[in-house]
């Protein structure tokens, strides 16, 4: 409000001005800083909105992506040793199947179906698997040829999944939402 009576003061300050014109002057001083703020909080309000939808965007899909790309890491670790131990492998296994059942369940395959469709097969494709196989995947019937099928299966998931970033994913999960869901 000093910058506009600055203004207008420097501006009619030239003259002598009357009652009448300081009050006009002044009332248009006021106005202008109410109508400023006003239009400054609105700006503010949408860039704050936009900037919580993408930040829930990039929560929700790092919620699901991170668990599962760090569990492929553990998985690998585990498969590498000279002697792995079948029940870690196991319960490692557990954890990658409920990692992509929360995966699926979630809809964040729906976003990466978008993204990279041969990706999200292939996962739907090793969830699949580790369902169909769960008994012969327990410690007493591991054997080192099904970590390795395991591993190699596991790595054709993780690696594109790494190529792709948090922040592309967040992006699409916002066009989803700001879609109606039978849109393309």
């Amino acid at each position: 409000m000093n910058l506009y009576c600055f203004v207008l003061f420097w501006i009619f300050g030239k003259k002598k001005m009357t009652g009448s014109e300081w009050k006009s002057a002044m009332v248009g001083a006021v106005l202008g800083s109410l109508l400023g703020g006003v239009f400054t909080y609105i700006a503010s309000l949408k860039v704050m909105e936009e900037e919580i939808r993408v930040q829930a965007a990039r929560e929700f899909v790092s919620r699901h992506y991170l668990p599962l790309a760090g569990l492929g890491l553990e998985f690998y670790a585990l498969a590498k040793e000279k002697e792995p131990n079948f029940k870690l492998v196991y319960h490692c296994l557990e954890n990658i199947e409920k990692s992509l059942d929360a995966f699926v369940k979630s809809g964040v395959i729906l976003v990466l179906h978008r993204v990279d469709k041969k990706l999200a097969s292939r996962i739907l494709t090793f969830r699949i698997y580790l369902l169909k196989h769960k008994r012969e995947l327990a410690p007493a019937y591991l054997t080192k040829e099904k970590i390795q099928y395991l591993e190699k299966k596991l790595q054709e998931i993780t690696r594109p999944l790494f190529q792709l970033s948090i922040h592309r994913l967040g992006d699409e999960y916002r066009k989803i939402q700001e879609k109606p869901w039978f849109s393309k």
